[in-house]
């Protein structure tokens, strides 16, 4: 009886809140606490809340925070206080009936952490860009990213990017957010034969898009990224997507064409300083100078890592003067080294 009566007190408390909210004349706060007071007896106007966007998360936390503080200040002065106790334990059950409202609202498996509003219609993320004048973080991926199984990466993405509180104030701030599922992520389902069964997904992908408001993409990340990693990435395509926002159309392809010829030149540059530090240095002919723009190399003066292939016994000794002293690149696909990733890899440790 106890627990009933604080129960309906809180949801008198409730409703009373969104009676003034209504006497007030905000319709956003009145939905925002109808949701609290109805949930779960009543379905909680999720669309409604939805169809606000990002202003209705920002009361479902305006709420929530007031919640946790009221916990806070209750469990400090009543934790001794058997009754005022069960008060706080009410309180702690609104906010996680209010964590699933929040949710759906946001369109993101804990949102309640990241704090981030996403839309799942492409246009109308490009109309609140367009508004805004903001890029569109657009996530691809398999599965949804509301649901607990989704693919792999996204789970990652939850937990550990959009949870980072860099991260999550960088997105908020800077981009209209959305995710499309490209289709169902495949699962896999261990029946143990006593009744329990075991239900896992077992592959799985996804790509960030950086895209203008006229739906032009910048940029891609593809898979996984540490926060760190992320934070860098995302700063230097926030810059490329204003600076190519303001071009004219004919303007815009040149611009991101010299960006990603540029960006292929240091990734493999990136590359083969790694490779030397890993201490898994290639042989000097899988090497190959980076061209010097407009002009060729004529045919009598070959580049050093050439040159230097042609006394093998000696190429060994030098591999590593060249490598530091030319702009040298070098494939990815023909490093089979497991041991040279493991070290390639740990140089980047404080990324991930």
């Amino acid at each position: 009886m106890r627990k009933m009566f604080l129960a309906m007190i809180a949801s008198s408390v409730a409703i009373g809140w969104a009676s003034l909210a209504l006497a007030c004349g905000n319709h956003l706060q009145v939905l925002v606490l109808t949701a609290i007071a109805d949930y779960p007896a009543n379905p909680a106007p999720i669309e409604e809340l939805r169809a606000e966007g990002p202003a209705a998360l920002d009361e479902l936390f305006k709420l929530r925070d007031q919640l946790t503080a009221r916990i806070v200040a209750e469990g400090q002065r009543l934790k001794d206080n058997a009754e005022e106790g069960q008060r706080v334990a009410e309180l702690e059950r609104r906010i996680s009936r209010l964590d699933r409202i929040i949710d759906q609202v946001g369109m993101q498996r804990y949102c309640s952490r990241s704090r981030l509003y996403w839309y799942t219609d492409l246009n109308k993320a490009l109309e609140a860009a367009r508004a805004s004048g903001k890029p569109v973080l657009s996530l691809r991926m398999l599965g949804n990213l509301n649901e607990d199984f989704s693919c792999a990466n996204s789970r990652f993405f939850r937990t550990t990017l959009y949870a980072n509180d860099e991260v999550s104030k960088t997105l908020r701030e800077n981009f209209v957010l959305h995710w499309q599922s490209v289709r169902p992520v495949p699962k896999v389902t261990i029946d143990f034969g006593d009744g329990r069964k075991l239900e896992r997904t077992i592959t799985g992908n996804s790509a960030h898009y950086i895209l203008t408001p006229d739906a032009e993409v910048v940029d891609c990340l593809p898979g996984l990224y540490g926060p760190k990693a992320f934070l860098r990435k995302i700063n230097e395509d926030l810059s490329l997507a204003k600076q190519v926002m303001a071009l004219s159309p004919n303007d815009r392809g040149t611009k991101l064409a010299e960006f990603h010829t540029q960006q292929v030149s240091l990734l493999s540059q990136e590359f083969a300083r790694d490779l030397a530090r890993a201490g898994g240095t290639p042989e000097l002919n899988s090497l190959t100078p980076e061209p010097a723009q407009g002009r060729q190399l004529p045919a009598a003066a070959p580049p050093a890592n050439v040159a230097a292939g042609i006394a093998r016994p000696k190429a060994r000794i030098e591999s590593r003067l060249i490598a530091a002293a030319l702009p040298l690149t070098a494939d990815p696909a023909t490093l089979e080294d497991d041991a040279v990733w493991q070290r390639s890899a740990a140089l980047h440790g404080e990324d991930a």
